[in-house]
């Protein structure tokens, strides 16, 4: 079964609604670009819209294995990229189409490798100016960072987050982003809290161990919400999990609207379990930072994150849709 397999789908919408809180995380990359960065034939790339591309870097033939050619992409990726060239390094659709390139390496290099390539492109940038350190940065905070990115991804943007710590640049931002990062970070224990049940009782995350769960943050009032609910009732593959004990439902409401999380709970499939967190203890104790909704975890049976802060794009992407 593929349930716990984390596969990432290249191009995935966003489909989600604000919450109160601030911004989470989850990753997105596209496969097609990235593995043709990683080959490296220190050719242009098609430029979309007459953009110009940075060629990409030749990776040597001794270099076999794919993360340690992604290291060599990241490393040299901006190697034919002058920072105090102002026209390039200031022209948003120059400076954003490459980064995006660049980004969608990033998830198959190692972390050294990131971390390495990262910095040497900060730092080429912070050299040349203090508008071409604001600028760069700025689009990586809005491609990586922020939740309604599609490229969206928390591990990704981590070695920008450790670089402006270690370099004093608006560090306490850094700090913040970087604990942000480190929450419920994929391969830790998901923090636990407890939620009342649509029918009556209470329970908690971790009373769902020994089992994994599919835990979906939503609003009862949010058409996105809506549309996940409806698509995923659309999956058999979901509801056969369900049934034959391979996986548990969760759907949490982390608000105080009771009457309308009522009305709206008894709408959902009754296999899932349905819960409400009235006294918003996720947001009072900043146990998840949930930027948008519906926003998706996978857990494991041991509770351990597999899937952070997802969309209803990667979750359907589990099951091969």
């Amino acid at each position: 079964m593929r349930i716990l397999v984390f596969a990432l789908a290249a191009g995935l919408g966003l489909v989600a609604c604000g919450h109160s809180k601030g911004e989470s995380g989850a990753a997105v990359d596209s496969d097609g670009e990235a593995a043709a960065a990683v080959q490296g034939n220190g050719e242009k790339g098609s430029a979309a819209d007459g953009v110009e591309e940075l060629p990409l870097p030749a990776v040597p033939e001794t270099l076999r294995e794919p993360a340690e050619r992604a290291d060599f992409v990241v490393a040299h990726f901006w190697d034919g990229m002058d920072f105090t060239d102002r026209r390039r390094a200031l022209d948003s659709a120059f400076v954003e189409q490459n980064f995006a390139n660049f980004a969608s390496v990033l998830p198959y290099a190692t972390p050294t490798g990131r971390e390495d390539g990262v910095a040497l492109l900060l730092d080429a940038a912070r050299k040349a100016g203090e508008e071409q350190i604001d600028f760069l940065y700025a689009v990586a905070v809005n491609y990586l960072y922020n939740p309604e990115s599609p490229m969206y991804n928390q591990e990704s943007f981590l070695p920008f987050a450790d670089w402006a710590i270690a370099r004093g640049y608006y560090a306490d931002v850094a700090q913040e982003r970087r604990a942000d990062i480190m929450k419920n970070r994929v391969g830790t224990v998901a923090a636990d809290f407890a939620f009342e049940l649509r029918g009556g009782g209470r329970s908690a995350l971790k009373a769902l161990r020994g089992t994994p769960v599919l835990l979906m943050f939503y609003e009862p009032d949010c058409s996105q919400c809506h549309e996940a609910e409806r698509a995923l009732r659309g999956v058999p593959e979901l509801g056969r999990a369900i049934a034959e004990g391979e996986l548990q439902m969760l759907a949490v409401y982390v608000g105080g609207d009771r009457k309308l999380w009522e009305e709206h709970a008894a709408t959902l499939p009754q296999e899932w379990l349905v819960g409400i967190d009235a006294e918003r203890a996720v947001d009072r104790r900043e146990l998840y930072n949930i930027g948008l909704t519906p926003s998706f975890y996978l857990l494991d049976a041991e509770g351990r994150v597999q899937l952070k802060d997802g969309t209803l794009g990667h979750v359907l992407g589990l099951f091969g849709r």
